[in-house]
């Protein structure tokens, strides 16, 4: 029984999966075997083995039972071959084109040839734009800068298989609507074809900061200065760095760096074995306050920190290497929420404040020269403030315009996570993101009985200090 969904089995094989909507709940009545508590019921034969437990098998779990009861009793397992589902892209059609400004309907038919399917998920450019768990699968994809469009869908089973589309290409022409970032709390702007000077041996001797703050970053030691170039994806001007040396300081005593900010960035992963930097500022390779990077298996992640410790945000949703993206991040109190090419790829909560050492701010690497950033750089912002949700569309159509990428989203009611953190001797942390508007949240002491009391709707910043006690406690988010 996984959620609402009980699944049978007969001699491992697959015998009949359903949903079960009714409210369950434990009665404190014994368990019984061979009838019910009204003997209303009665087996009539053998039973060798019993086992229950207390969560839905994995796979992995249900194939070891089996395989145990199997070898026990001598009994024939039937293993049915878990074959993928079957499922295609019928519209928008391979070729395409659709123009500015503009919507894609997307429609899907999935089929399974040995158990249901569970999901159905749009991806856009590599990335899942939206997910249905019943059909029919459709949805509206609203598109806001020109370029070249990948769309595929991937299904899957109950079983965990999983089945691609073919590729279809869509081209979207047109202009980007927006030129430029939004300006308000700029503090540092940097893009490869404007205010750089280059050494004779073509490295980067100065970046020049656009915002207007006079942040410029600078590399007076040319053996460890990035050069410049151009990626041939975009056809634009980057700085290259090499995963081993390169970096650049942005010295300013001014850049001084708070708990809410949004930065962002674009470029090219060329691999994550480094555990790439994007930016730091680290004291002793700590966060004092902010390290932005990618992890060996590709989850960006961003740490905040202060004297009492630190701690992350990591995406669910892998990046890619070799591919020219754009992507960053926004946090407003505790709340961070994690993008690439304009898709959410997580969200999460500190626990910790942020104290700005007063080191430099580092591009591509930290301060003691660890996690090297290798690939190229094209443009970085970072905002001194946590973007609204317009200026948020406005830089992700400007760096998605500027960098010939595609831009999609899919207006979804978004499920918010719900996290608990120690933050206080005896105080826990319970937070959710802090765009998530009219969510209350509630609180019991069982699941078994009782009801949900509220606890609040809508606490700045969409964050809530509680006393730690002695009893357990269950919490959750009723949406509006």
């Amino acid at each position: 029984m996984a959620g609402t969904t009980a699944t049978h089995y007969l001699d491992g094989a697959l015998n009949g999966p359903g949903p079960i909507t009714a409210t369950l709940a434990d009665g404190g009545t014994p368990l019984k075997i061979g009838t019910r508590d009204d003997l209303a019921t009665m087996m009539k034969g053998d039973i060798a083995g019993l086992l229950v437990f207390g969560h839905a098998l994995s796979d992995a779990e249900r194939t070891q039972v089996l395989e145990n009861l199997s070898s026990k009793y001598g009994l024939p397992l039937v293993r049915v071959a878990n074959r993928p589902p079957v499922v295609t892209l019928s519209s928008p059609t391979d070729g395409s084109t659709v123009a500015l400004p503009g919507q894609i309907s997307l429609a899907a038919q999935a089929t399974s040839p040995d158990s249901p399917v569970s999901r159905v998920g749009f991806l856009a450019n590599g990335s899942v734009v939206a997910s249905q768990t019943a059909p029919p699968y459709q949805v509206s994809l609203p598109v806001f800068t020109p370029g070249t469009l990948n769309l595929q869908v991937r299904a899957t089973s109950v079983f965990g298989a999983v089945g691609t589309s073919a590729l279809v290409k869509v081209t979207v022409t047109g202009v980007s609507p927006v030129s430029a970032p939004p300006t308000s709390g700029l503090t540092l702007w940097l893009k490869a074809d404007a205010g750089v000077t280059t050494n004779g041996d073509g490295t980067v001797a100065a970046w020049a900061d656009q915002s207007g703050q006079g942040n410029d970053a600078t590399q007076p030691d040319l053996s460890v200065a990035p050069l410049l170039g151009t990626d041939a994806q975009p056809g634009q001007p980057v700085l290259a760095f090499d995963g081993a040396t390169r970096y650049l300081d942005v010295t300013s005593t001014s850049l001084a760096l708070g708990a809410d900010i949004s930065s962002f960035f674009a470029g090219r992963f060329a691999d994550f074995a480094s555990t790439p930097t994007v930016w730091s500022k680290t004291s002793a390779g700590l966060p004092r306050p902010w390290d932005f990077y990618v992890a060996p298996s590709g989850a960006m992640t961003v740490l905040r920190g202060n004297n009492d410790g630190q701690d992350g945000v990591t995406s669910t949703t892998p990046l890619p290497t070799n591919q020219f993206l754009f992507g960053g991040f926004t946090v407003q109190g505790s709340q961070a929420t994690l993008y690439s090419d304009g898709q959410v790829i997580g969200t999460g909560s500190f626990g910790y404040g942020a104290l700005d050492a007063g080191m430099p701010l580092r591009i591509g690497s930290r301060d003691d020269l660890t996690n090297q950033f290798a690939g190229n750089l094209g443009e970085l912002l970072v905002y001194d403030h946590a973007l609204s949700t317009g200026d948020l569309l406005s830089v992700n159509t400007y760096l998605a315009g500027r960098y010939g990428l595609v831009l999609v989203q899919v207006t979804t009611l978004a499920q918010p996570a719900l996290s608990i953190k120690p933050a206080q001797p005896r105080k826990v942390l319970v937070a959710w993101p802090a765009g998530s508007s009219g969510f209350i949240l509630e609180g019991r002491t069982s699941l078994n009985s009782g009801g949900w009391t509220p606890i609040a709707t809508n606490p700045p910043n969409n964050e809530l200090l509680l006393e730690a006690t002695n009893v357990t406690q269950f919490f959750r988010l009723q949406s509006p």
